[in-house]
């Protein structure tokens, strides 16, 4: 078996000290990989993937790797990783398994604080030790999370809320509200306009409030929606992120049936993507609008009619359709292959 043959190899490995000065050990998808306690004595080890293992338990073994700077435990079945990771003060790069909600125990110790900079995959829900310290990772750049916070939920999205403005130096977020089962929740949109260095930001779960321009990180050139179920129009309030390069609307983000992109609005959006709007019928855009979009995506948005401005849009080289009627297919065609070169991806259900 895979995993046993891996095990065997490592341990011969270092037993020989063949392997003594290995600083990358990446053992993707291999299928429960078992390894060997002398895994600790790899001191030059500075990246460890077990993505895709399916392990169930972190291998203490790892907690030991002490020069180890980037630890990806994404696609395991680990829910429990236990405080001695904080030992790895050199780590900068943590993801975890998020789907399996893993409870990373412990607090950072040392100057961890100082030294890691994405933490990717955390789950929060109930007394999470995370909501005492997140403030206090000043380097942290990178943090994706997601959270489950019953009782008294609001109170608990306002403190974290309170922690994640703290985090200057970040440069991409992602926040996701779930309950139980999965399903998205309230989201409490965080004023974010002092983060100056965020240029990534990704939301999921229904937004307590319309987009704000005065909320909202003004050097973002990155934003993707998923399930905020807004019901005004956010054009006229992203159209003031001047610096926004892709701009992603994905399922139930807007539940409305119309949307306006007005002339010299969006000037440096160079990729729209609308998936899964199954209300939205209208897209007008303006001349002068997207003066510089290259690409536009649309995927199961059955009620969209195809949008005549885009005859005015005369930088895009791709539009790609998937899920969508035939008529929308065969419209897109006749409206843009007279009027400018591209290639359009037809993948739609019949």
């Amino acid at each position: 078996e895979p995993g046993k043959r891996v095990g065997n190899i490592l341990s011969s490995g270092i037993a020989s000290e063949q392997f003594l000065k290995t600083r990358v050990l990446d053992l993707e998808c291999i299928f429960r990989p078992q390894l060997p306690e002398t895994l600790s004595k790899l001191n030059n080890l500075k990246y460890l993937s077990i993505r895709w293992t399916y392990l169930e338990e972190l291998p203490l073994c790892i907690c030991k790797l002490l020069e180890l700077e980037t630890l990806d435990l994404k696609h395991t079945c680990i829910n429990y990783i236990p405080s001695s990771i904080w030992k790895l003060k050199k780590l900068k790069k943590l993801y975890l398994p998020q789907n399996f909600r893993s409870k990373l125990e412990g607090k950072p110790r040392g100057n961890a604080n100082e030294t890691l900079h994405t933490l990717w995959g955390v789950f929060l829900y109930g007394n999470y030790p995370l909501l005492g310290y997140l403030q206090n990772l000043k380097s942290l750049q990178k943090l994706k999370l997601a959270f489950q916070l019953n009782g008294s939920e609001q109170e608990l999205q306002n403190t974290l809320a309170r922690k994640i403005v703290q985090l200057e130096q970040l440069h991409s977020l992602t926040l996701k509200s779930v309950d139980e089962t999965g399903e998205p929740e309230n989201l409490k949109l965080i004023e974010m306009a002092n983060l100056v260095n965020l240029s990534s930001l990704r939301l999921f779960g229904r937004l307590d409030q319309p987009l704000d321009a005065n909320l909202l990180p003004i050097n973002l050139t990155d934003l993707t929606l998923s399930a905020s179920r807004l019901s005004v129009d956010p054009m006229p309030v992203l159209q003031n992120l001047s610096m926004l390069k892709l701009l992603c609307f994905y399922g139930d983000s807007y539940i409305e049936k119309r949307m306006v992109c007005a002339p010299e609005s969006f000037e440096q959006l160079q990729v729209l993507r609308f998936w899964n709007l199954e209300m939205l019928e209208e897209w007008d855009v303006m001349e002068g609008a997207m003066p510089r979009l290259m690409e536009f995506e649309v995927r199961s948005c059955i009620r969209l009619a195809v949008p005549t401005g885009l005859k005015h849009l005369k930088t895009i080289r791709i539009i790609k359709l998937r899920k969508m009627p035939n008529q929308f297919v065969h419209n897109t065609h006749s409206l843009v292959n007279v009027e400018m070169p591209l290639v359009i991806v037809d993948r739609y259900d019949h």
